[in-house]
């Protein structure tokens, strides 16, 4: 589930020309998949639902907190 979320978020990104924090334009697909990946074990781990969601930019992304997630490279 998480995989196809961050897909969707990498495809919206692209749609609506956002560039992603490394100039790219829609951010890294890895990028988009990672961090919703982190969010969703983030949930797990606190026992939240995480609903997923795509351009939802002014809610937390599970529960009250805001998660970021970033390769070990």
């Amino acid at each position: 589930m998480a995989a196809e979320v961050g897909k969707l978020r990498y495809l919206s990104a692209l749609k609506n020309k956002r560039m992603g924090r490394h100039g790219f334009d829609g951010g890294e697909w890895g990028e988009h998949i990672e961090g919703a990946c982190g969010e969703c074990a983030a949930a797990k781990f606190l026992g939240v639902y995480w609903d997923g969601s795509v351009d939802c930019f002014d809610k937390s992304d599970v529960g009250p907190l805001h998660i970021r997630t970033r390769s070990m490279i």
